[in-house]
């Protein structure tokens, strides 16, 4: 697990979305992907699921995310 693993993850968390994670970092919609798809390899993890084109976070991805701020 890197540093640009756990940033593309959390900004994938933050906006629900690789594309504006990808804006937020300043890097392309792919080097997200491949940073998100590593960290999950890596850890085993399968935090995320795809339904209907809305993209949303098992347990696990919960867990790893920060507490929303209130």
């Amino acid at each position: 697990m890197t540093i640009d693993q756990l940033e593309a993850f959390l900004a994938v968390v933050k906006f629900s979305s690789f594309h504006l994670a990808a804006e937020k970092l300043y890097l392309t919609q792919p080097t997200v992907t491949s940073e998100f798809n590593r960290l999950k390899e890596n850890s085993m993890l399968n935090c995320f699921r795809k339904m209907e084109g809305v993209l949303s976070y098992q347990d696990m991805g919960s867990f790893l995310s920060p507490m929303p701020s209130g």
